[in-house]
C-alpha cells in the first residue's frame, strides 16, 4: 500500500528529528492572532498524547495566518528565479538567498503545516487501525515541516523587505517552531511508534 511505503520513508526522518538540538524557551507575551494560537502549544507539558486532537487544531490555527500572509511568486518572479537557478555559479548562489526563494520556501512550509494538521484532524476522528498508522506518518511529516531549516530567518527577511507584516510576538512564535516539532516527536510520535511495536512507554517529562 502507498501509506506503507510512505511510512518506511519517514523512519530515517524520525531518527534525525530526535537528534535536533535543544531550542530556547523564551517567548514574548503579546497576543496577536499568530501568537495567541501558538501560546498553548509552547506551555510546559502541553503536548500530551491524549490531547493530540487539540494539538493538531492549534497547529493549523497557528500556521494558517502565516500561510495566508506569504504571497506566491508572480509569473515574472518564477521566470527570473528559474533563469538564475539555471545559470549556476554565483547567480545560483545569490538566488538561494533571494526574497523570491524565501517566499517560495516559507509558503510551502506553512501551507504543508496547515494541510497536514487538517489531515490529522480527519484521521483522529476515525478509530481504525489504518487511520492510526496514517496518523503516525502525518505527525512525522508535520514535525519535519516545523523543524525546517532557516524558516524563521527567511520569514524575517520577508518582514524586513516589507513583503509581510508580522509583529514581534509573531516572530517569537515562529522562532520556536523547531521546539514544537521536537515536542511532537517526544510526546506524540514516540507513542505511535511504541504502539506499532506493541510496547508501552511512560509519558515524556
Amino acid at each position: 500500500m502507498r501509506i506503507i511505503g510512505l511510512w518506511r520513508g519517514v523512519i530515517p526522518t524520525i531518527t534525525a528529528l530526535i537528534l535536533v538540538a535543544e531550542i530556547p524557551s523564551a517567548f514574548a507575551d503579546e497576543h496577536t492572532p499568530i501568537a495567541a494560537a501558538y501560546m498553548p502549544l509552547v506551555m510546559k507539558d502541553s503536548l500530551e498524547f491524549s490531547d493530540r486532537v487539540k494539538v493538531a487544531q492549534n497547529i493549523g490555527d497557528f500556521c494558517r495566518p502565516i500561510a495566508d500572509a506569504i504571497p506566491t511568486l508572480s509569473p515574472r518572479e518564477q521566470d527570473w528565479l528559474r533563469a538564475e537557478m539555471n545559470a549556476g555559479g554565483s547567480r545560483f548562489d545569490a538566488a538561494l538567498s533571494s526574497p523570491e526563494v524565501s517566499k517560495q520556501y516559507t509558503g510551502r512550509v506553512a501551507r504543508n503545516c496547515v494541510s497536514y494538521a487538517e489531515t490529522l484532524g480527519k484521521l483522529l476522528a476515525t478509530d481504525t487501525e489504518s487511520a492510526r498508522r496514517s496518523q503516525a506518518v502525518f505527525w512525522a511529516l508535520l514535525a519535519t515541516e516545523l523543524l525546517s531549516e532557516d524558516f524563521d530567518w527567511r520569514v524575517g527577511q520577508l518582514r524586513r523587505k516589507g513583503i509581510i507584516r508580522f509583529q514581534e510576538a509573531d516572530m517569537a512564535g515562529i522562532k520556536l517552531m523547531p521546539r514544537l516539532g521536537q515536542e511532537i516527536v517526544k510526546k506524540i510520535l514516540v507513542f505511535h511508534l511504541a504502539d506499532e511495536a506493541g510496547m508501552q512507554i511512560a509519558p515524556s517529562p
